[in-house]
């Protein structure tokens, strides 16, 4: 509603019956499954609408070619950040129906952003029906086997996205808006390893983190719960750090006096295994406390804990562990079954997490497991995690051509903890290994203020790389996800 002479007007909302669609004239040719990286390509065709309360509000929505938009460079998205988004995933069901998983929580979520940016609301109902007409449209895009068939893990990544798009450089609220759709297929976020690697067929990969307090996520009273653009370029350049360093991802901290509170994992929620002392496994990630995203992925991992602590425990029964320990000069290797509590139960809990707690849960051997979790990669399970009391200040002027030094002048001194004999799911004879490097030289060549100690948290290896409560996590989303396993309705048809 607006206010026009004194009078109140009644804007239009998203209708659905007005959507017109025009089909492109020359379709692309589908990418190949065989190398197929998140969102690189896209699919023929996208939704539009925008929003004008001088011309009555919402427009008719249309699904048309794949295009450029243009806006105006005054436009308040590219002076003031006024850009949120969503990310969902279209899945192939075993009869060939495209699932959406929970579309309802990212509709919930986009709205929550957009109201936090103070941009023109919607009607999350219409706009979710609009957007299973646009995957209706694009459901060849959703990946296939040469037989036709769902390939797992494979999906239609699916990104609604809002911009602010009032044309003024005064500071304000953007009362013009467009709202628009694109889709991208997509492979699993991280693919698993080949077996002439030297790994077990399906061998994911456990990411190396560097945890980081200098450069924050998010805080307190900010926008951590949102997702909107301005929440991901500023750790641009922390990531591109820690990579150069050799690692994978950043684990966000934050400092609360002399405390460094576990965040998220990039992009995604974190979570921690720890081993109990009756056999049983806590599975805790830190709560909605403000500045952590309200992942889907991640309360319904919660949901399915709480709704069954037995939910996952048909999975165990047969999971192997293989541990590597390593010393300057030796390697040494050992694989068990686990057959210690082949049921165990799991309990979910949302509790604040420091690195203070990891460091004594490690030192204790409970830590069975690490991973984050998200729409994109489902599940990413966690090899090392590196951090210290003082940790690195990356500084923003540091010149990329003076890397060539790192490497030369790297000097590491390693100490290595005895493995211990750890009983527990998946878990026997794991190796918990701190790490101490001392690394001086890299702050002097970059600038940057780096702490002299690094300590390593190696969290237990097994022998698929992901470990089996990971594994299980993320073959009951995945099941559920792509329709073979029917639960409370989260798999939406199109």
């Amino acid at each position: 509603m607006a206010i026009e002479n004194g009078h109140a007007v009644v804007l239009q909302e998203i209708d659905p019956s007005k959507l017109q669609i025009t089909r492109t004239s020359t379709p692309s040719t589908l990418p190949s499954t065989t190398s197929l990286p998140f969102g690189i390509h896209h699919s023929d065709h996208m939704l539009i609408l925008s929003y004008d309360p001088q011309a009555g509000g919402w427009s008719a929505p249309e699904i048309k070619p794949y295009a450029n938009i243009s806006l105006d460079p005054m436009s308040s998205c590219f002076q003031y950040a006024t850009s949120c988004f969503e990310g969902m995933k279209a899945y192939l069901s075993p009869t060939s129906q495209p699932l959406l998983f929970r579309p309802d929580m990212n509709m919930a979520r986009l709205a929550s952003s957009v109201s936090r940016l103070s941009l023109p609301p919607f009607d999350t109902s219409a706009l979710l029906e609009l957007i299973k007409k646009l995957v209706k449209t694009e459901e060849k895009w959703i990946p296939r086997d040469e037989q036709g068939k769902a390939l797992t893990g494979y999906s239609l990544y699916v990104r609604p996205t809002m911009l602010g798009t009032k044309s003024s450089l005064g500071v304000g609220a953007s009362d013009k808006a467009i709202l628009y759709v694109i889709c991208s297929p997509s492979g699993p976020f991280f693919p698993p390893v080949l077996p002439s690697e030297g790994k077990v067929p399906g061998y994911i990969k456990p990411v190396k983190l560097l945890a980081v307090s200098e450069h924050v996520r998010a805080w307190p009273g900010g926008t951590g719960a949102h997702k909107l653009a301005l929440n991901y370029s500023p750790g641009f350049l922390t990531q591109k750090e820690a990579e150069r360093k050799g690692y994978d991802q950043i684990l966000w901290l934050r400092r609360e006096g002399r405390e460094e509170v576990v965040m998220e994992v990039g992009a995604m929620n974190f979570f921690v295994a720890l081993k109990r002392d009756d056999g049983d496994i806590d599975i805790i990630t830190p709560p909605l406390d403000g500045t952590i995203l309200p992942g889907v992925t991640r309360a319904s991992i919660l949901q399915l804990i709480q709704s069954d602590p037995t939910f996952f425990s048909s999975s165990f029964s047969s999971s192997t562990s293989s541990t590597t320990t390593s010393t300057s000069s030796t390697t040494s290797t050992s694989t068990t079954t686990a057959n210690t509590n082949p049921t165990p139960k799991l309990y979910a809990h949302e509790t604040p997490l420091t690195m203070s707690q990891l460091d004594t849960w490690h030192s204790q051997h409970k830590i069975l497991e690490i991973f984050g979790v998200g729409t994109a990669a489902i599940v990413a399970p966690v090899g090392a995690v590196s951090y210290s009391s003082s940790l690195t200040s990356f500084s923003s002027s540091s010149n990329n051509n003076n890397n060539d030094n790192d490497n030369d002048k790297e000097k590491d001194k390693t100490q290595t903890m005895d493995p211990a004999d750890i009983q527990g799911v998946g878990q026997a004879h794991a190796a918990n290994v701190v790490e101490i490097a001392e690394n001086a030289d890299d702050a002097v060549d970059h600038g940057d203020q780096t702490a002299t100690t690094t300590k390593t948290i190696v969290v237990p290896e097994y022998e698929q790389g992901i470990g089996p409560v990971a594994a299980a996590i993320r073959k009951m989303i995945l099941d559920i996800q792509e329709g073979r396993v029917e639960w409370e309705g989260w798999a939406v048809g199109c």
